[in-house]
């Protein structure tokens, strides 16, 4: 019987220790794994804010440059404006100064139309005399000729 008691006490006795010295390894195992995903959400809290913190950043250079853009562009705008407010000007001017140019001119050429209906008439005159020499006999053109030079 001392030999059933002893080895039962023996079992028992290395069940408990089977039982409690992984137990202490698991323990420190979960602990561990504990402390790792503690450290791993606290790096992931740090990087997420890090990011948000460079985002902001970046947000802020884009919104500088979109400002930086909105002056040039206003800028450039008020040039433009500036610019073709001088075009009208300058066709306003020009347009009646021209018209009245031409008017002149058309004015001026009333006032002589006789003369040039005249000398259009005399051009007229000389090239039927030129055909009418030239249809001559030649002696006629010799004292045509003569005419006219004398």
């Amino acid at each position: 019987m001392k030999n059933n008691t002893i080895k039962q006490f023996l079992v028992r006795f290395s069940l408990l220790l089977a039982i409690s010295l992984p137990s202490g390894a698991v323990y420190s195992a979960e602990s561990d794994i504990l402390r790792e995903i503690k450290s791993l959400r606290e790096d992931t809290i740090r990087e997420i804010k890090n990011l948000r913190e460079d985002m902001n950043k970046r947000f802020e250079q884009v919104d500088k440059r979109f400002e930086q853009v909105d002056k040039r562009f206003e800028s450039v705008q008020s040039q433009m404006d500036g610019r073709f407010n001088q075009m009208m000007w300058f066709i306003g001017i020009w347009i009646p100064l021209s018209m009245a140019v031409v008017g002149y001119m058309l004015q001026r050429l009333n006032r002589h139309d006789d003369r040039f209906f005249e000398i259009s008439r005399k051009s007229i005159e000389a090239e039927d005399m030129i055909t009418a020499i030239n249809k001559a006999k030649p002696e006629t053109r010799k004292r045509l000729k003569e005419a006219l030079k004398g």
